[in-house]
């Protein structure tokens, strides 16, 4: 299936270590910023609509801030607003910057689990040297790297790790395929609510297997967007009729209420026969 093709600017070098083993290598980015169809912010006036900015206020006078301003950032204490800068934190965790540092190692069904979420996507690559035409992937850093990955691979693992570029630590997971999930915080993350039970019929539960094994995939679905190109095409299309006023809102129809005592088997039934249809 297609995907944006691989990124050619590097996130950063880091150290990737374990043990006394230490692997320069460089990160790269595995998603695209700011994709799909985005609706602009525009004031109407008399001369037309004019783009929207995001201004900076004055939290305390509720002024404009002037052009050039002097901005900074600080942590807020009972005391009053501080600086705290990155390497106040590295030294404050004995961190060192720009590395990647290998936790523990853990079977890889823990991430797929819910165990860590993720938040964001780098790939892992050995550091590259050299310059100009001779500039390649570090002999050294390539097979000692191609050595984790494929161990990593054989035992069925994932590397739990901590990337510090600078400041505050990440937590990370690096997979066997060179993939490294950024992941968030255990206690950012959410205890999933109880779901209510009812009593299950062994009939409809064999029934419902049917559909699943109707719909099965043994390959990853394709959800390459290709709906932004059609929504663009048509806001493209409306401009060019003139259509520049806001359409009527559409009319609303309710879903129709269920029944109070629906047939299970019966709709079952029926979706498998449709799912099959469908795949002949």
């Amino acid at each position: 299936m297609p995907k944006a093709n691989p990124s050619s600017r590097s996130s950063g070098n880091v150290s990737l270590s374990f043990g006394v083993i230490s692997i320069p290598t460089t990160l790269y980015g595995g998603t695209v910023a700011d994709h799909g169809i985005k609706r602009n912010e525009y004031v109407v006036t008399d001369d037309g609509d004019h783009p929207v900015g995001r201004g900076q206020i004055d939290k305390a006078t509720g002024e404009l801030l002037a052009h050039g301003a002097e901005i900074v950032k600080k942590i807020q204490t009972e005391y009053g607003p501080v600086y705290v800068e990155d390497h106040e934190v590295e030294e404050l965790f004995q961190l060192n910057p720009n590395t990647l540092v290998i936790k523990e190692f853990e079977p890889q069904h823990l991430f797929h689990q819910g165990h860590y979420v993720p938040k964001g996507l780098l790939h892992v690559e050995p550091h590259k040297t050299g310059s100009g035409s001779k500039k390649g992937p570090d002999p050294i850093a390539t097979k000692i790297l191609g050595t984790l990955l494929k161990a990593m691979e054989t035992e069925n693992a994932m590397a739990v790790c901590e990337l510090t570029t600078r400041g505050v630590p990440k937590p990370a997971v690096l997979m066997s395929d060179g993939r490294l999930w950024l992941i968030h915080h255990t206690d950012a993350t959410r205890e999933q609510r109880e779901l209510p039970e009812a009593p299950l019929l062994e009939a409809e539960v064999t029934m419902m297997g049917s559909l699943i094994k109707a719909l099965w995939s043994d390959t990853p679905l394709d959800f390459t967007d290709e709906r932004t190109a059609l929504i663009q095409g048509f806001a493209d299309e409306k401009a060019a009729a003139g259509e520049f006023d806001k359409p009527a809102g559409a009319i609303l129809v309710e879903a129709a209420a269920p029944a109070a005592t629906p047939d299970l088997m019966a709709m079952l039934a029926a979706s498998v026969e449709s799912a099959k249809q469908a795949a002949a």
